[in-house]
């Protein structure tokens, strides 16, 4: 027997084994479902690390949300695919939806960081013209970037000043894009709180 064939037999096996765990698990059989999870964890923990980083908080989530997305969508499962190909397929989804709430988050952090960056230099300078008042909020941000640690630093530079995506910066840093994203937004969040400071210092 060739080598596809056996692929083949292998393949069908599978699905086969597959169909008898999916009837069970829809009977409502707890063992099937547990038995799911033993097979599937591992690979599963493994493409949400990949999508959000090692230690990311938000991996053991992903991974919870798979499983409960995937036991409500089961009935329709059409079994075109390997169920643990369909569930991690389910996993990557689950990852990106995270990493798209990240990304708006930073925007959002982004658009108060320019206000308050604003507010300071307007504090300082009342009658500045609006093209002034820009540069003089780079340099308030530039201030309080630069009593920040090294690292968020680093990121934020190469974020906002050299205009890095949070992709590239992964490729750089050789992190992967979630911890990138995680740590881009908790330097914000620093940034803001230092830049709230100064702007509060400077009203009184």
């Amino acid at each position: 027997m060739n080598a596809g064939r056996l692929g083949a037999l292998y393949n069908i096996e599978e699905l086969v084994e597959d169909a008898e765990l999916i009837r069970r698990i829809l009977a409502k059989d707890k063992a099937a479902e547990e038995a799911l999870v033993a097979q599937t964890r591992k690979g599963l923990l493994a493409t949400a690390t990949h999508f959000l980083g090692y230690q990311d908080p938000d991996v053991e989530d992903a991974v919870q949300e798979a499983y409960l997305a995937a036991f409500a969508a089961l009935p329709k499962f059409e079994g075109r695919s390997k169920l643990s190909t369909w569930l991690n397929r389910i996993c990557v989804n689950a990852c990106f939806a995270r990493l798209d709430k990240r990304q708006r988050r930073m925007e959002v952090l982004g658009d108060e960081l320019e206000a308050l960056s604003l507010k300071a230099a307007r504090e300082q300078h009342q009658d500045l013209q609006q093209q002034d008042e820009k540069r003089e909020a780079l340099r308030v941000m530039a201030e309080c970037l630069a009593q920040m640690g090294q690292p968020c630093r680093s990121l934020l530079q190469g974020h906002h000043l050299l205009g890095a995506s949070c992709a590239e910066l992964a490729e750089k840093t050789k992190v992967p894009i979630g911890t990138v994203m995680g740590r881009l937004a908790r330097c914000r969040e620093a940034l803001k709180q230092s830049l709230m400071e100064r702007w509060e210092g400077e009203k009184r």
